[in-house]
């Protein structure tokens, strides 16, 4: 970078040295701004607070802070994951889930353990607790940073707790649980939705005795319900239920919408306040909050509100393949802080199938009317751009693809975005120095992008499907195969251009350019979560794929 930057100075014309130089003085005083010290940054960043620790891992940024008189705040990557000493909150979802069970012998609890979640759950006299923080520097600082009460959970010998991605735990034959309790935030991100999907129920299912129970906790209110709040809840229920096999669920419809779900029809739930509290008597467990407010939350009328706002909308199919509860999560999140975006947003998501088959046309469209103009006319260097833009959105379509499967089946993301994006990157060095080196005629050299496009896309769509254990060395290949797909097409495509009359590399790279970044706004966030991965990649290989085929077909240019 300093060497470009150098060598392009050396060529300027004096007077624009100038010019330049104060440019450069002004960036480089911005980035000693940025790269100051974070005091500052972090009294803007967490107002009348005063953050006590902060450290980075291959999930993100965590955070504790403290407010005048309080406890330790926990956040993830700004989203607030617990505090010490804890809320109501804990004392509610661990308590109504482990009652359900007669004898809770053995309890999963994933997240919340320094929130008081494993003092709570020690009150039933288990056996043994596993508890499940995914990421190690979030459980490290909650160790150092815990109250009292949760210092001494954690000391428990009967206490296990690790720091490892509860998916892949479960997946690693750990078996025989009375009660796995989700003590994690709303998925509000696609991190946390993974603990939200019809997967992690089934996966729950497996792990459960047949009379064990998965429980959770949603947003909800008696007096307001919005209706993205309404989508998200029964979203999230519905995956419960499909990843159950539609087994029983109760709820506690309070502060929050609290659901229990058995794992099979042995278990026999608890729907009666009378009967939950006086389980709690006969057990000796000490549940003041949730004794005083089970007669309100369980009665009838407001437990036939909350069923009546679950069976209301139409349920999307929250999967790893489709996180729609991470869309949805997303929305009202936003809702809370800027109502504006969030309606802005609604729209879509009412019409979801329509926006779905929009968002695919915004993919394809490139493709189709370059197919379209070629068919009446020969192919001239619009339509060279036009095939870069498509190839540009479908690379990135391919990336980002790659990163989410990535997260969904591995639980971290950020810690490889490097390797993925520096193996894509590779791939398209190395197949355009192909393409120069060999000589190829720009036929071949598209013919030879679009069969690796193809190839890239189905054997995403393979992982995807197939559910395949594939390591980060996977990821990192099928990235350099889909920047080999640009990278094959780079070069013919300028050559194409170049013979239309319109030979600037810099036009052809802008139209890259624009694809992937259309590509980057919209797949991710909207794309996948309402179409799916499979269909999103799947429409983009294809109909750029045949948009380069029709190209080399009717291309008579030679380099």
């Amino acid at each position: 970078g300093p060497l470009y930057a150098a060598a392009g100075y050396a060529l300027l014309p004096q007077p624009r040295q100038w010019a330049a130089s104060r440019t450069a003085a002004g960036a480089v005083l911005l980035l000693a701004v940025l790269s100051a010290p974070s005091s500052a940054s972090r009294r803007w960043r967490w107002p009348q607070q005063t953050v006590l620790e902060e450290r980075a891992s291959i999930y993100g940024l965590v955070t504790v802070a403290r407010q005048a008189g309080g406890g330790a705040y926990f956040f993830e990557n700004g989203i607030p994951s617990g505090e010490s000493p804890p809320t109501p909150r804990m004392e509610v979802l661990v308590n109504f889930a482990l009652i359900q069970v007669p004898e809770p012998r053995r309890v999963l609890l994933v997240g919340g353990g320094v929130s008081g979640g494993l003092a709570e759950a020690l009150k039933h006299k288990p056996d043994r607790v596993d508890y499940l923080e995914f990421d190690p520097v979030f459980l490290a600082l909650g160790k150092k940073w815990a109250s009292g009460a949760d210092q001494k959970a954690l000391a428990d010998p009967r206490v296990h707790a690790m720091a490892m991605d509860p998916r892949l735990f479960l997946r690693a034959g750990n078996r025989g649980y009375d009660a796995i309790v989700v003590a994690l935030p709303a998925p509000t991100t696609a991190l946390l939705n993974r603990f939200f999907t019809r997967e992690w129920f089934a996966q729950c299912r497996e792990a459960l005795v047949p009379k064990g129970v998965v429980a959770y906790s949603l947003p909800y209110s008696q007096v307001y319900r919005s209706r993205v709040m309404e989508m998200l809840d029964a979203t999230v229920v519905a995956a419960t239920s499909w990843g159950l096999s539609r087994q029983d669920i109760v709820y506690l419809a309070g502060e929050e919408l609290v659901v229990a779900a058995a794992a099979s029809r042995e278990a026999a739930l608890l729907r009666d306040p009378e009967a939950l509290t006086a389980r709690l008597s006969q057990r000796g467990v000490d549940a003041p909050y949730l004794q005083a407010y089970a007669w309100d939350w369980m009665n009838e009328q407001n437990l036939a509100q909350a069923r009546e706002m679950l069976a209301g909308p139409q349920p999307a199919d929250n999967s790893d393949l489709r996180p729609i509860g991470a869309l949805l999560g997303t929305v009202y999140w936003l809702a809370q802080v800027t109502p504006t975006a969030a309606a802005a947003l609604m729209p879509l998501l009412r019409l979801a199938g329509l926006v779905a088959a929009m968002l695919a046309l915004v993919l394809t469209l490139p493709a189709f009317l370059g197919l379209a103009s070629m068919a009446v006319r020969q192919p001239g260097s619009s339509g060279a751009l036009a095939l870069m833009f498509s190839v540009g959105m479908t690379g990135m379509a391919h990336e980002t693809a790659l990163l989410m499967l990535l997260q969904t089946r591995h639980g971290y993301v950020y810690g490889l975005v490097g390797v993925l994006v520096g193996a894509f990157m590779l791939g398209v060095a190395l197949a355009a120095w192909y393409v120069e080196a060999r000589g190829l005629k720009v036929a071949w050299g598209l013919a030879l992008g679009g069969a690796a496009m193809l190839l890239s896309g189905a054997l995403i769509a393979v992982v995807a499907v197939g559910g395949f254990v594939v390591g980060w060395l996977g990821f990192t290949l099928l990235a350099l195969l889909s920047g080999a797909a640009v990278g094959a097409v780079f070069p013919s495509v300028v050559d194409a251009a170049r013979h239309a009359g319109q030979g600037r590399i810099g036009a052809v790279y802008a139209a890259d350019l624009l694809g992937g970044v259309l590509a980057a706004l919209t797949v991710p966030a909207l794309i996948v979560p309402i179409a799916g991965i499979v269909p999103t990649v799947t429409a983009s290989t294809l109909a750029t794929a045949a948009f380069a085929g029709a190209l080399a077909l009717r291309s008579r240019v030679r380099p």
